[in-house]
């Protein structure tokens, strides 16, 4: 099933850059799972939450009700006259639509459907998609582009002790008219359905994300459904869908260093509070990015991980828990490099 998501207003995922805070354009599976953790726990749920009651993509940007996905690592089988016109454009285009997503997954020839009139605001549709794309904001013409990441705007704490002034800078995602987020969802525990709804309802309110208390990450939602179906030729490898986490060295050798595998990988890091309520760094951990191409037998493949930061805060027994469950959609063997 998915769930599409509608902003009631600005959304924020950090990113650190460099004496700034970025914010992605989508809501990563690791940020999501630890908005569930706690919208279940405020409401009463006692977990405990390291065996998942369900497995999520990331949240990806959606157009209308087209729903968008990163670009897989997989080989783009075209014409090399339309490589050549298209020059940049196939190389740098960072999300495609479904039809698209399917069409690369099974190794297909896209020539007829790369056309520059198909990329649009950085993404790539399909013909069928065209129709389907909602009317451009009051007094432009077309799209320029269905979200934006505002430049990190200076911002200011005052320390409560010392009236001392600490500059810091933050960045903002707001989406075009009728655009938002989705995310799949694949239930697990026989309650799964009951607790993701209890999860959104809270967070709906609540936020989602970073700067709720400044009104950011307010939603509403709905349910749908979603089949990707497998290529006729499938390889033993899949694209995930979600940030993966591998559970030991022998998942890295057979998931990562397979022929056939092409990957990504990002630092991830964040916060976390104590049972007093204190901040403090969680650990760090290097997680494979979305779109990433693993080798895959049809068994769970990742972790979720306890990143409690060593020797600081009271936390107890608590665990504080980074998702790392990989969500694999299988790939032909001639879309692999």
């Amino acid at each position: 099933m998915v769930v599409h998501l509608n902003p009631r207003g600005p959304f924020h995922v950090g990113e650190l850059g460099v004496g700034r805070e970025e914010t992605l354009p989508y809501v990563p599976s690791d940020t999501l799972y630890a908005a569930f953790v706690y919208a279940w726990s405020v409401s009463g749920d006692p977990g405990p939450f390291v065996s998942p009651p369900l497995r999520l993509t990331s949240a990806f940007p959606r157009v209308g009700m087209l729903r968008l996905y990163p670009r897989p690592f997989v080989r783009i089988h075209a014409a090399r006259e339309r490589r050549e016109e298209l020059g940049k454009k196939l190389l740098r285009f960072g999300w495609c639509s479904e039809r698209i997503f399917l069409l690369l997954l099974q190794g297909a020839d896209v020539t007829t459907v790369a056309q520059p009139e198909n990329f649009i605001g950085g993404v790539w549709f399909h013909p069928e998609d065209i129709p389907h794309i909602p009317s451009p904001p009051d007094g432009e013409e077309n799209w320029a582009r269905f979200w934006a990441v505002s430049p990190p705007v200076p911002r200011v704490a005052i320390d409560r002790a010392s009236n001392t002034p600490n500059l810091f800078h933050s960045g903002r995602l707001t989406f075009g008219p009728e655009c938002g987020l989705w995310f799949g969802v694949e239930l697990v525990a026989p309650d799964g359905r009951a607790r993701l709804e209890r999860a959104l309802n809270h967070l709906a309110d609540a936020g989602l994300g970073g700067l709720r208390s400044t009104g950011h990450g307010a939603f509403t939602f709905t349910f749908g459904e979603a089949i990707l179906p497998a290529p006729l030729t499938p390889a033993p490898y899949a694209v995930t869908l979600s940030r993966y986490l591998p559970a030991d060295a022998e998942e890295v050798a057979i998931a990562l260093r397979s022929g056939g595998s092409a990957y990504r990988l990002v630092w991830v890091g964040g916060w976390c509070q104590d049972d007093a309520g204190h901040p403090w760094r969680r650990k760090q951990v290097r997680m494979v990015c979305e779109g990433s191409v693993l080798r895959w037998d049809g068994r769970p493949l990742g972790r979720i991980a306890d990143l409690k930061p060593d020797g600081v805060g009271r936390f107890g027994d608590r665990p504080v828990l980074r998702y790392g469950m990989a969500f694999p959609v299988p790939v032909a063997q001639e879309a692999l490099l």
